[in-house]
């Protein structure tokens, strides 16, 4: 018998009926929160990848056609694990429930992963762990998302989705701002100890939601055995899904190809186009480097910590025409910009996290008013409002040139994000065949992982095509991302208008 024999067939699903899913008990604003917790451990694993991941991979010799090459690890895994995993999570039940044994043995391999990371000797072995890390999340995560259909009264699902949106948000906060919250106090935090933090909020906080959740399963009918289902099933329950749920595939295919520009090349970007350091894979650094950490003599001058400071007064106020002269008037020798361009970077990307923790923190304190706003004036026209504050901040990326410029675009760009994140999972709860909820959120998924290859490989290749000279070296223009990513939002903007939104009534959760 097929998957969607038995999906026809409800007294042979493992899954709720019609009227099981429609009776569920509403939850509480605890029980909500108990459920969204475990996303902020899964958001601290990717906000480490977003934030730190060059920082790690250009000193081994990623150029910017390698970088996006090893950030294809994520999209690849998400379209072969999640819909795998999820056509197997729908017909599984264990002691510990359905979800719950992928939620948790995804996040202490990926724990583990995250703890290799930083500490990889060469390209080629940080390259295989990061898709490692990526496959484990993604085992989790996949699963984790089919929580909401399967426990979830559907008159909450979009207060669920508001609550995970905002675990999302406060993960990131956390994760992000840590390191540039202990600098102010003279404590830094460097990248290894970052990843480990990560690891360690991973696996803490997806025990919590493990053991504070309850999983509802119908009983299978007796005297029946069920066979397992394949891919290929998952794809026929999907082809046979309502067609409003095709058309979010579209606008999600178009809007993951812009978000993830920006994903993948934010810190290079911020790096190298706005504090104008060179390219750290090159022969030519790379050689300098090693001479550098093979003297004997002190490099951290007195010059150099004044000429750190006057660059970025010089950076604050847009005088970037000026840096030059000051490099020169300090008669900085191959080895003092070595040490300065060092203080640079570690500055440089303490302003990309800044800049992601405002992108998060916009989102986190919009999340969850978001679900009560969607009720009210509906899905669609709260999710279009959002989107153009993503794609006009996009469009004038190429043009700033400041530090506190590059964080303000992202707090705007972070009132889109609040959205991206819960409506159109909310949406796809709406017209989701019930008792297939985990294959269609993975095949749903496919939609945000395969654009993902788009920009982690053209983009990249046309960024790598694209040569700029600075101050203190060669290197890219970054900023190109950002136009592609502002036109990709806008035509999803455009796409969004044809989706019917399903009305469902709506009920406070009860406190």
């Amino acid at each position: 018998m097929s998957a969607i024999q038995e999906t026809m067939d409800p007294t042979l699903q493992p899954q709720q009926t019609e009227k099981e899913v429609s009776s569920l008990p509403m939850m509480s604003v605890m029980q909500l929160f108990n459920l969204c917790l475990g996303i902020i451990g899964i958001q601290f694993a990717w906000s480490m990848q977003i934030a730190l991941s060059s920082r790690v991979l250009e000193p081994l010799g990623a150029n910017p056609f390698l970088f996006g090459l090893i950030w294809c690890a994520g999209p690849i895994t998400g379209l072969l694990v999640q819909p795998i995993v999820g056509a197997i999570s729908d017909r599984t039940w264990t002691k510990i429930g359905r979800r719950r044994p992928f939620i948790l043995v995804g996040a202490f391999l990926g724990a583990l992963a995250l703890l290799f990371f930083p500490f990889s000797p060469t390209l080629l072995i940080a390259a295989l762990t990061i898709w490692v890390i990526d496959a484990c999340v993604n085992v989790s995560q996949g699963p984790y998302r089919a929580l909401v259909p399967d426990n979830v009264n559907p008159k909450q699902h979009a207060v669920a989705n508001g609550y995970l949106n905002f675990a999302f948000g406060a993960g990131s906060v956390i994760a992000l701002g840590v390191a540039p919250a202990l600098k102010l106090f003279n404590v830094p935090m460097n990248i290894e100890q970052q990843y480990i933090m990560s690891a360690v909020a991973l696996v803490l906080f997806i025990i919590y939601t493990s053991l504070t959740i309850k999983e509802y399963k119908k009983p299978v009918k007796q005297g029946v055995q069920e066979e397992k289902p394949t891919l290929f099933d998952a794809f026929k329950v999907f082809a046979k899904s309502d067609r409003e749920i095709h058309k979010l595939c579209g606008v999600q295919f178009l809007l993951w190809v812009g978000i993830m520009c920006m994903f993948i090349y934010l810190t290079p970007y911020i790096v190298h186009n706005i504090y104008l350091l060179p390219d750290m894979s090159t022969k030519q650094y790379k050689e300098m480097e090693q001479s550098y950490q093979k003297s004997e003599v002190n490099y951290e001058t007195q010059n150099v910590q004044n000429t750190f400071n006057e660059y970025k007064k010089l950076l604050s106020t847009g005088k970037k025409d000026q840096i030059q002269t000051l490099i020169v008037d300090n008669n900085m020798g191959n080895y003092q910009k070595i040490a300065l361009m060092k203080k640079l970077d570690q500055e440089a990307t303490n302003t990309a996290q800044l800049a992601l923790v405002a992108f998060n923190f916009v989102a986190l304190m919009l999340s969850i008013p978001l679900g009560y706003l969607c009720a009210k004036f509906g899905k669609k026209p709260i999710f279009t409002v959002s989107l153009l504050f993503l794609a006009l901040a996009f469009l004038f990326a190429p043009s700033l040139s400041t530090p506190m410029q590059a964080i303000i675009m992202m707090a705007c760009a972070g009132v889109a994000w609040a959205t991206i994140l819960s409506i159109p999972f909310s949406i796809l709860c709406d017209y989701m065949p019930r008792g297939s909820e985990g294959s269609i959120m993975g095949i749903f998924n496919m939609f945000i992982a395969g654009p993902q290859l788009i920009s982690a490989t053209f983009i990249a290749w046309v960024i790598s095509q694209n040569p700029v000279t600075t101050t203190l070296g060669s290197s890219h223009n970054w900023s190109i991302a950002f136009l592609v990513a502002s036109g990709c939002v806008f035509a999803g903007i455009i796409a969004l208008q044809f989706i019917k939104e399903k009305k469902v009534s709506f009920c406070d959760c009860k406190i």
